[in-house]
């Protein structure tokens, strides 16, 4: 077992259990977006898991792609989470990344346009070759998280203590 395919599967595990914690003691609706943040790491951990373990790259592509369905969903429900948390009054903004996550979710599992081919990786495990369609879905992504950092940081400079604590943590802890 390599070091990739054991931080994979610890990250999974304790994503699941956190999203287990947090959705035991949900009040509201930002709790339960948490969770399902929580979900979806751990999803993505443990498909990357799974794609390490594989000793056919048929196998690997298949998970590769789970992986990246759930990475799609990491990016909505940190956004998501944001905008609850904000309480922003953006649904537009909110709605294009859902569906911009929906679209690159059905492209990873109908097409083959964001992995095509997969090679071993340190003669380890196989890891996938980039496209320039897989290119685009980082930088989306990339962009999403910037956004979601830029309305967190114009919402903390709004608040008072001890909120703008409790913000500046969530800020620096991402």
């Amino acid at each position: 077992m390599n070091f990739f395919t054991l931080s994979s599967f610890l990250v999974a595990m304790f994503s699941y259990i956190m999203a287990f914690f947090i959705l035991k003691i949900a009040k509201n609706s930002t709790h339960k977006i948490w969770a399902c943040f929580n979900l979806a790491i751990g999803s993505w951990s443990l498909f990357a898991f799974l794609a390490s373990l594989q000793s056919k790259p048929h196998l690997a592509m298949f998970y590769w792609k789970l992986a990246y369905v759930a990475a799609a969903l990491i990016t909505s429900f940190f956004y998501n989470f944001f905008y609850l948390y904000c309480n922003l009054k953006k649904p537009k903004i909110l709605f294009l990344i859902h569906l911009s996550s929906f679209c690159f979710i059905f492209i990873s599992v109908f097409t083959n346009y964001l992995i095509q081919d997969t090679v071993t990786f340190y003669n380890s495990f196989y890891y996938h070759k980039a496209t320039h369609a897989f290119t685009l879905y980082v930088i989306w992504m990339i962009c999403i998280m910037l956004l979601t950092f830029a309305e967190l940081f114009q919402y903390i400079r709004t608040l008072t203590e001890p909120a703008k604590s409790n913000a500046l943590i969530l800020f620096y802890a991402f």
